[in-house]
């Protein structure tokens, strides 16, 4: 699952770190190398014990984590990805009756492999950018993002997980006035991570979602990015069509393990 290139996984390892910084838990608690992270439950990535290197003892390590989501009223999840995780640990996970679940690349490409030489659509795409998510970008992600969350997501999503400790760009697409795509990238440890694309109903299939990427590649730029990565799950062909048509590369991929209760 690595990437064609050579010696991609300790470059993959880093964005597994960079990527949970662009995603702000609430609280973090470091066990070895691995990091224990809960934030009310709201999306996996921030609700998941990041697998990161060794730990003395595996067995012990698996169970302070269910005791740390125990003592939170949350079900223990692990999100081992094949650049971080060693395979003893995918092997003690299994053996205590976790399943994977949501099979996840990674995509990165350094800036000079990035392409934005696509055709524009004729459909007079607007693109405007901020340093925050507004109400007409956050509405028009949620509008979208908002079926899989329970309604006391959005405080959440706006007060937590959208506010890194690092320099961020929102971007939003219009149409006639009327924001129809979204998009965030934020830039920690010299890489732009790309998330929370969202592009709405009546504007799929028309390059919209494009024009968000490519305006978010640009910002990354401005902000000293060196690099470009993103997530997106093995069977969104749409986002990985949209993230390969930039040059983003497969570089490796994540699964996060769920018990009987998760």
């Amino acid at each position: 699952m690595a990437d064609e290139a050579v010696g991609l996984n300790t470059r993959g390892a880093l964005l597994d770190q960079l990527m949970a910084a662009s995603w702000p838990a609430a609280t973090v608690e470091a066990h070895g190398g691995w990091a224990f992270r809960h934030t009310a439950g709201v999306t996996r990535r921030a609700n998941s014990v990041l697998i990161s290197g060794e730990v003395p003892d595996i067995d012990e390590a698996i169970a302070a984590a269910e005791d740390f989501y125990r003592r939170r009223g949350a079900s223990s999840t692990f999100m081992a990805s094949d650049a971080s995780c060693p395979p003893e640990v995918v092997v003690g996970l299994e053996s205590a009756g976790y399943v994977a679940q949501s099979p996840t690349w990674i995509l990165a490409a350094d800036a000079d492999e990035i392409d934005l030489a696509s055709p524009q659509p004729s459909s007079n795409w607007v693109a405007e950018v901020a340093q925050a998510a507004s109400d007409s970008w956050f509405d028009c992600y949620w509008a979208v993002e908002s079926g899989r969350h329970q309604p006391t997501a959005i405080e959440v999503y706006r007060n937590q997980l959208l506010k890194p400790d690092a320099p961020a760009r929102f971007v939003t697409v219009t149409r006639s006035g009327q924001p129809v795509a979204v998009g965030q990238v934020v830039v920690v440890g010299g890489w732009g991570c790309v998330q929370c694309l969202a592009t709405s109903t009546t504007a799929r299939h028309q390059g919209a979602g494009r024009a968000v990427l490519n305006e978010l590649v640009a910002q990354a730029a401005e902000l000293g990015a060196r690099g470009l990565f993103a997530a997106v799950m093995v069977d969104n062909d749409a986002s990985l069509a949209l993230c390969t048509g930039v040059g983003l590369r497969r570089s490796h991929q994540y699964r996060y393990y769920l018990g009987p209760l998760g």
